[in-house]
Parts: C-alpha cells; structure tokens; sequence
C-alpha cells in the first residue's frame, strides 16, 4: 500500500481506516472525563482531541498522506551532518564540512 497511486488510495483510505478513525475518537471522549487534566495523560488525550479532526483528514482524501516518510528521509542526512560537525576538531574545519555537505545536498536536490 506503500506505492499507491492518489486515486486508489482515495478509494482503499476509507474502507480501512474510516471506522479505526471513529473508534479512536469515541475512545477520547469516553476517556478524558476519567483522567487528570493536568496530568501527562490529560493533557495529550486533550490536545490529541483539540487537533483530531487534523489528524484524521487522510482518509477524505488521497492525495494526503499517513505519514512524512519522505521528508523525514530527505533531511536525515542533513540532520545527521550537522550533530557530526562538532567533532570535526576547529571551527574552521566544521565550516569547510557544513560548506560541503550543503552544496552536495542542493545539487543533489536540483537533480
């Protein structure tokens, strides 16, 4: 299901996850009047709710997706340079190592 086209996606999301998506939201709402509100619990089932209908849009429509996998893959690399850059010894060296990896990326990203 990785790999699916918008329309099939459009047509499968709602079959498969429509009443996943209800079951959740009627779990919040019986659940939060039984929680502390200012406790850890409380306050993610609160704002879990406040944004629920945010979180439940991809299966109205296919275009939009579960996750962020590919933007998340994307910036990984980057990510990762830039907690290696200060082990590269200097100031200077980090530099020249940041000055690298950036222009490999937007090259890279330019095709």
């Amino acid at each position: 299901m990785f790999h699916l086209k918008e329309t099939m996606r459009y047509y499968l999301y709602p079959e498969e996850t429509k009443e996943e998506e209800e079951c959740r939201g009627k779990w919040l709402v019986r659940e939060y009047p039984h929680v502390m509100p200012r406790g850890r619990i409380g306050k993610a089932i609160q704002y879990t709710y406040e944004i629920y209908h945010r979180l439940t849009r991809y299966h109205l429509d296919g275009r939009y997706r579960i996750d962020n996998n590919m933007a998340e893959n994307s910036i990984r690399p980057l990510a990762l340079g830039r907690k290696n850059y200060l082990f590269c010894g200097n100031h200077d060296a980090a530099e020249n190592a940041a000055v690298r990896v950036n222009c490999r990326f937007r090259t890279r990203r330019q095709g």
